[in-house]
C-alpha cells in the first residue's frame, strides 16, 4: 500500500516520508503524516516542491537519509 497523492497515483511510503520531512522543514509538524494521508495526501506539485526544498541530490542519497 502506498501513500496517496491528490488526483494521482500512490507513491511508495519511503518517498512519502521524505516528502513529509520536507513538509516539516517548511511548515512544522502541526499536521501529522497520518493527518495528511487522511486528507488525501500531498498534491502532485507539492511533492516536487517539497523534495526540491530538501536539496537531497539523488534518490539513493534520499533513501540513505531515511535510514
Amino acid at each position: 500500500m502506498g501513500y496517496p497523492i491528490q488526483d494521482g497515483e500512490d507513491i511508495p511510503e519511503w518517498l512519502a516520508k521524505l516528502v513529509y520531512r520536507g513538509y516539516v522543514n517548511e511548515y512544522g509538524d502541526q499536521q501529522s503524516y497520518e493527518r495528511i494521508r487522511e486528507r488525501g495526501g500531498f498534491g502532485k506539485e507539492e511533492v516536487i516542491w517539497l523534495l526540491n526544498c530538501l536539496d537531497i541530490g539523488t534518490i539513493e542519497e534520499a533513501m540513505l537519509a531515511l535510514k
